[in-house]
């Protein structure tokens, strides 16, 4: 099994953090062939909106054997540990990178006695599956997402 580790998001990541968005965006890859400009601007507004909505919140590189595989941002919030974004390249997929990050961030919130909560989107079926696998449960919903939440063995909930 590869090394899973992460760090902290900066800068010079820009380059590999936009190809990131354009292989896990819901804006289809033709819109972005057809107007790259329109890739750069959905970015833009993704990493603002992030940023404005969880301030101070973790913004980290996924690493495989070393090599940038993708992101997690994560907060942690007065009573919860919540998971804004976790996005793998394609093909760093299914070499437990996603598990790995996320089973350290349920430890952390065990130890701190915090339930985590996340959202998939209501089509993303891989997704809603791997979240159920590590033990989330539907906790609610809105028009485009449904949300989970998994109750930490010392979280409140």
């Amino acid at each position: 099994m590869p090394a899973v580790t992460t760090r902290p998001a900066d800068s010079t990541d820009t380059p590999f953090l936009m190809e990131l968005f354009a292989h896990s965006s819901d804006v289809p890859a033709w819109l972005f062939a057809a107007d790259p400009k329109l890739l750069q601007f959905q970015f833009t507004a993704q990493q603002a909106g992030y940023g404005a909505q969880f301030p101070g919140a973790a913004h980290e590189i996924i690493l495989v054997d070393g090599e940038p595989a993708g992101r997690v941002w994560w907060t942690e919030l007065a009573d919860e540990i919540r998971i804004i974004d976790v996005s793998v390249l394609p093909r760093f997929r299914r070499l437990g990178a996603g598990t790995t990050v996320y089973r350290t961030l349920l430890a952390h919130a065990r130890e701190r006695k915090k339930p985590v909560h996340a959202s998939v989107g209501r089509l993303n079926a891989v997704s809603l599956a791997f979240h159920h696998r590590l033990g989330f449960t539907l906790s609610g919903e809105t028009e485009m997402h449904l949300l989970l939440t998994a109750v930490t063995d010392a979280s409140p909930d």
